[in-house]
């Protein structure tokens, strides 16, 4: 159903599901459907809570395979499984925080670095009930161009 309501035009979309119903996972299989459809595009997927990061990478790591997903944090350095995160902004799928992206885009705010015009043609956020902050309002207007999926 995202596919199709993005086939549609549309570039703001939430997916509403309880606990534990998988968000993560649809929301993965959905990544890995759009960067199969778009070969150069690039996906952004925010998490809330450091334990997310790794929670995340995992399963984007398997259901997205062959792509890598590359990890920006500035405290985390892998996974739960031991596997060494990297921030190669080569790679097409990012996963990070709001404040550890913003921070890295303010020059001297973390020792984290990340090239500005790695620009995002998806962006998933995780616990999206959390994203009213003006953290995400600055992020959305960063990516005015990009889709936007919501999962709560």
């Amino acid at each position: 159903k995202i596919k199709a309501i993005v086939t549609k035009g549309e570039k703001r979309i939430l997916l509403q599901s309880a606990t534990g119903s998988g968000k993560t996972i649809i929301g993965s299989s959905f990544i890995k459907d759009f960067m199969n459809d778009n070969p150069n595009s690039k996906v952004m997927f925010l998490v809330n809570l450091q334990v997310l990061v790794g929670q995340s990478f995992e399963t984007l790591r398997d259901i997205c395979s062959p792509i890598i997903p590359q990890v920006l944090h500035d405290e985390l350095n892998k996974s739960p499984d031991g596997t060494i995160y990297t921030a190669d902004p080569k790679g097409r799928l990012l996963i990070t925080m709001i404040e550890t992206y913003l921070n890295t885009m303010q020059t001297g705010k973390n020792k984290l670095s990340w090239p500005k015009n790695w620009i995002p043609d998806l962006v998933v956020i995780d616990e999206a009930h959390k994203a009213t902050s003006i953290m995400y309002q600055v992020l959305r207007d960063r990516f005015p161009k990009a889709i936007i999926l919501g999962m709560t």
